[in-house]
């Protein structure tokens, strides 16, 4: 390759330039020139010298001299560093102003014609560096080296030069492919050198700060807004980037100046003209969304000097056209190169947020009274990390309201939650003027109706700001509250039900700011919405199982929060019986679908104080009940009797409230329910009900006297006993009159005298191999075909469960884990799992896994082991309740 065409080629690499950095901060150093180079450099320095001085002048004119010099210099210059170049060659100063002014003169020359100052420019011969391209070159190499160069380049005016032949360059025709005499490029390589070697110059001209100032003392720098606002040929991209490129480095250079001469030229009202929405097609949208990208970048970086051209933006409806872009890009998203350039404005946009001169602090006294320990005001990082220009955030707020893709949500919202991390100060400044507040509240912003991961998105902002900052937001709050107010029953309302209840969770200050902010009464508003949605479809539907997923998924997250908000808090439970929650709860105990919900809600007023008139409404629930319906009688006694394990207070309450007389209604109420054969109703309840609620029964009349001397008093006094026994002889199992059980047969005799087995089976071991098919259609439970029990009465079979249970009762052993067997297990009971707290539980044999197969070698040790803690003093158990005994007498 020849000399010209390597030159041009490291130009075209970049090996040949370096950026403004890299020249400014390169120490200067000596380079062990060749002796070729010594050569060179010694001719460069007398042909210099003689063009400065000529000898004769009638000789050839000072021009073609110089252009004769142009190869000596590149051939001595072009393989080393020009950082010193002024200790290599003296007059390099004069060759800079020579070559510079030279330039100049040649583009005033052609300037009328683009098209032949593109060919005085090009590559003509290889072999030649006298021509237009190694001028160029020459002056390419000079801009390289110390800035005083490129000040003595803007002397020569040719900064305007350079920008005037981009504006002609914008509309050049495409090469022809042509090929030259003595030139290895063809027509297109020609012309891409010479672009590349074009942009080079310029932008290396353009990172000193005396360039932008010949640009507006020539008033050539509006040439470069209209460059990249304009369109061109696919051919021509080339040299609106170079201009594009040589804006933003002049950015970093800019005055006041710069940015008046930017104003009242109307530069950025130029470019917005060309970006309205009339002259965008799906052709140029790409093109035009550089443009936009460009000029926002333009004005961030100028921004800090002056707000002037923020203004001129904003006052040309600047941020309409934003959204319209986004918008109109929206609708091409499925195209890669669409995609791209949406997240490069996305990015931009970040950053514009900051832009501005003018410092904006966040307003310290607008923080609420529930604060944080620990909790201050960030003050502002600044360095492009604050927030200065609220128009710009504005702008997002509205991108997201209008945006239908859910690509393009999660891009507003990454934006957003991307601002408020860069700087914890940010979310103050933009609290105070209420735009988070307004998107959750703005019913057109229509969060309701956008994609769950939007969704799930926006509720991660609200996280950062609550767990990132540790500040209590209580405007967005508020609106959250409004959220599951207004749009209940919707995926929204559900995910901001969500946030609220992990909200409760992690701190104790949310129960007291939900009260005082007004979310208490919302969430009991709800409450009462899902209430009156239960009414209106039990009538139709009875099980309510036609009830929507998400309405149901809600209700009860709605129901789980207001058990938080009123669990130990004294003054959240007296509001929310003031405002009618206490009363929504009771009445939805009855519905099967929430009663597990709505009986957590009353067990927890149950705990705190002034609990008397829920203990009575609970208690009076199940008299009003049906009488078949022991489900909802059993749950209502375990929920109460959970209340009473918890508190003494509540035993009192209990037993002022009538408890013991509606307990043992509960029980006079299931009179015949054992019989056999079982009459109506009872012939439709399931047996597994019957035991179940007899054990609840038996255990909430303990628990409620464990120490508790007045009840127990109460209970032997008022009660009795032996109304108690009398309600256990009306089931249905018991004989009016005293009965022998008589064998039928010899062996029947016998085994029957082994009534140790008898005992082991039914009183010690509660064995769940004695029933199997308990609901069948006859509703009569059946013997095991192995049993060797299967010819006894079946009544006897339920006596002996009720004995154990006035046995458990009398010894109180009720919640320990140390049982053998629970014989409702038999019928799929799940038992209560309680730490043991009474001394004498200590004397039973430990409960083995209940889902353990049990064979005979097993209950044969079990009852060993039983025999020995009966024949043992030391372990027999305590007798806490002879009144239990007397009945199973």
């Amino acid at each position: 390759m020849s000399f010209l065409g390597k030159t041009f080629g490291k130009i075209v690499s970049g090996s040949q330039t370096k950026s403004t950095n890299s020249i400014q901060n390169e120490p200067f150093q000596k380079v062990n020139f060749s002796h070729d180079t010594q050569l060179t450099l010694t001719h460069l320095r007398k042909v210099f010298y003689e063009y400065q001085h000529p000898k004769n002048e009638q000789s050839s004119p000072k021009d073609d001299k110089l252009y004769q010099i142009l190869p000596l210099f590149i051939k001595a210059f072009s393989q080393s560093s020009l950082s010193d170049i002024n200790d290599k060659f003296g007059d390099v100063g004069d060759f800079c102003f020579a070559c510079s002014r030279l330039l100049v003169n040649e583009i005033s020359k052609r300037v009328h014609d683009d098209l032949v100052l593109v060919k005085f420019f090009e590559i003509k011969t290889s072999d030649d560096a006298t021509d237009g391209a190694g001028l160029l070159s020459t002056v390419n190499l000079l801009a390289s080296g110390p800035p005083f160069l490129i000040e003595i380049m803007t002397k020569c005016l040719l900064p305007s030069r350079l920008v005037m032949c981009v504006y002609l360059f914008i509309c050049l025709s495409e090469p022809k492919d042509s090929i030259l005499d003595h030139c290895e490029f063809n027509a297109k390589e020609r012309r891409i050198l010479f672009q590349k070697s074009f942009q080079q110059l310029l932008i290396k001209l353009c990172q000193i700060s005396c360039t932008c100032d010949e640009l507006v003392d020539g008033d050539s720098l509006k040439l470069l807004f209209k460059i990249i606002s304009s369109t061109c040929e696919q051919h021509n991209v080339a040299w609106r980037q170079t201009a594009t490129d040589a804006l933003l480095t002049l950015t970093k250079n800019f005055n006041t100046k710069s940015i008046n001469y930017v104003h009242a030229n109307e530069c950025v009202q130029q470019c917005l003209l060309c970006l309205d929405p009339g002259e965008i097609c799906s052709s140029n949208l790409i093109e035009r969304t550089n443009l936009l990208i460009t000029l926002l970048t333009f004005i961030r970086e100028t921004s800090s000097l002056s707000q002037i051209l923020l203004d001129d933006f904003r006052l040309n409806s600047g941020y309409k056209i934003i959204v319209d872009i986004i918008l109109r890009l929206e609708k091409e998203y499925t195209k890669e190169e669409c995609r791209h350039v949406l997240k490069n404005l996305f990015f931009t946009l970040e950053e514009f947020v900051s832009a501005g001169s003018i410092e904006l602090k966040p307003n310290s006294t607008n923080v609420n009274m529930f604060k944080i320990e620990g909790f201050q005001v960030p003050q502002p990082q600044g360095k492009g990390r604050t927030v200065r220009n609220i128009y710009a955030f504005q702008c997002l707020l509205h991108i997201f309201n209008r945006v239908q893709s859910y690509e393009l949500g999660v891009f507003v919202l990454e934006t957003i939650r991307n601002i408020y991390v860069k700087d914890e100060c940010n979310y103050f400044i933009l609290e105070s003027q209420n735009l988070l507040f307004y998107s959750l509240d703005d019913s057109s912003m229509k969060v309701h109706l956008k994609n769950n991961d939007i969704q799930v998105k926006f509720i991660e902002i609200l996280e950062f700001i609550i767990f990132g900052l540790k500040f209590v937001p209580c405007k967005e709050l508020v609106s959250i509250g409004l959220s599951i107010q207004n749009y209940n029953f919707t995926k929204w309302s559900t995910n901001c039900a969500n946030f609220l209840l992990k909200l409760i969770k992690t701190s104790p200050i949310y129960k007291d700011a939900f009260r005082e902010l007004g979310l208490l009464e919302m969430l009991v508003s709800c409450m009462q919405k899902f209430a009156a949605l239960l009414k209106e479809k039990s009538v139709d539907n009875p099980d309510l199982s036609h009830i929507d997923q998400q309405q149901k998924d809600l209700g009860f997250l709605i129901m789980n929060i207001l058990t938080s908000l009123i669990s130990q808090n004294s003054e959240n439970s007296k509001l929310f019986r003031q405002i009618g929650g206490a009363r929504v709860a009771h009445n939805m105990v009855p519905y099967k679908l929430c009663r597990t919900q709505a009986l957590n809600i009353v067990s927890t007023l149950l705990l705190t104080t002034a609990g008397e008139d829920d203990m009575s409404t609970l208690l009076g629930l199940m008299h009003t009940a049906k009488m078949e319906d022991l489900e909802l009688k059993n749950s209502v006694l375990k929920s109460l009797l959970n209340t009473l394990r918890e508190s003494h207070r509540t035993r009192t309450v209990f037993r002022k409230s009538g408890g013991f007389v509606y307990v043992v209604s509960v029980l006079i109420s299931m009179e015949g329910s054992l019989s056999i054969p079982a009459r109506p109703p009872w012939d439709t309840v399931k047996r597994q009900e019957i035991f179940s609620i007899l054990k609840t029964i038996l255990n909430t009349l303990t628990v409620s006297m464990r120490y508790e001397p007045a009840n127990a008093k109460f209970f032997e006094t008022e009660v009795r006993w032996k109304s108690l026994c009398a309600a256990l002889r009306l089931l249905g199992c018991f004989e009016a009159d005293n009965k022998q059980f008589k064998a039928k047969s010899k062996d029947e005799k016998n085994f029957i005298k082994r009534s140790f087995d008898v005992f082991e089976t039914y009183f010690c071991t509660l064995d769940e191999t004695c029933f199997q098919n308990v609901d069948s259609a006859e509703n009569t439970p059946q013997l095991s075909p192995n049993s060797k029990l299967d010819h006894l009465d079946q009544k006897l079979i339920y006596i002996c469960y009720i004995m154990r249970l006035l046995y458990d009762t009398a010894i109180d052993s009720f919640d320990s884990e140390e049982l053998l067997v629970d014989f409702s297990e038999t019928f799929d009971v799940r038992p209560f799992n309680r730490q043991a707290n009474r001394q004498s539980s200590e004397s039973h044999i430990k409960h083995p896994d209940p889902k353990a197969q049990m064979t005979s070698s097993t209950i044969i040790k079990r009852s060993n082991s039983f025999l020995k803690n009966l024949t043992n003093p030391i372990d027999e158990p305590f007798i806490i309740h002879p009144g239990a005994v007397s009945s199973i007498l």
